[in-house]
C-alpha cells in the first residue's frame, strides 16, 4: 500500500513538473475554445501549466525514485516524519520526507512542515518539491543530471562525489524499463 502511494506521488509530481496532464486552451479543439465565455478563456490562460522539468518524464520519475532510495532507503519512519534525530537521521532534524528536503528560500518552513507523512497528499507535495529542487539544480548546472543531483545534495555546487552513483542508477533504470 505505502509503495503504491510513493509510486502514485512520483507519477503525479512528474505530471505536474512536465505538464503531462495539461488542460490548456492549446489542447482543446477550436469549437470547444470558441464556445467558452471570455471569463472562462481568461481563467484557462491563467491556469496554463508552466513546465519546470525540461528533461523527459521518465528521467524525472526514475530520478525521484533514486533520490528517495539513496536519501532514506524509503524508510517508513522517515516517511512518517519520525526521524531518529538522536542518531543523526534527517540531517539532525533539518530534513523532512523521503527526499530529505530542507526548508529555506525556495521552501518556506510552513510548507516544509506539511511534507511529512505517509499519505498521498504529503508524499506528492514532497515529490513536487524534490522535482523543483532537482530542476533548479539541473538548470543551474547547464542541463547535467550529475549536476542536478550534486546541487540537490550540496545546495551550491554542480559537483559531488555521490552524484555519479545516483545517476548510474537512473540510467540503468531508464535502460531496463
Amino acid at each position: 500500500m505505502r509503495l503504491n502511494v510513493i509510486a502514485q506521488a512520483i507519477d503525479e509530481a512528474v505530471a505536474i513538473a512536465t505538464c503531462r496532464n495539461e488542460n490548456s486552451s492549446r489542447e482543446r479543439s477550436p469549437s470547444q475554445a470558441s464556445s467558452e465565455s471570455k471569463d472562462d478563456a481568461e481563467k484557462s490562460e491563467s491556469q496554463t501549466c508552466k513546465r519546470f522539468w525540461h528533461g523527459t518524464p521518465r528521467e524525472l520519475g526514475f530520478l525521484l525514485l533514486g533520490q528517495a532510495f539513496f536519501e532514506t532507503r524509503l524508510a517508513l519512519h522517515v516517511h512518517a516524519g519520525q526521524c531518529r534525530v538522536e542518531i543523526g537521521e534527517c540531517d539532525g532534524g533539518r530534513a523532512i520526507s523521503l527526499w530529505q528536503l530542507h526548508h529555506g528560500y525556495h521552501l518556506p518552513v510552513e510548507r516544509w512542515r506539511s511534507l511529512a507523512g505517509t499519505d498521498l497528499e504529503s508524499t506528492r507535495e514532497a515529490a513536487i518539491e524534490a522535482s523543483r529542487a532537482l530542476s533548479r539544480g539541473r538548470n543551474f548546472c547547464k542541463g547535467s543530471l550529475e549536476g542536478a543531483v550534486a546541487n540537490y545534495a550540496t545546495g551550491k555546487s554542480c559537483q559531488w562525489k555521490g552524484a555519479a552513483k545516483r545517476v548510474r542508477f537512473v540510467r540503468r533504470m531508464l535502460s531496463k524499463y
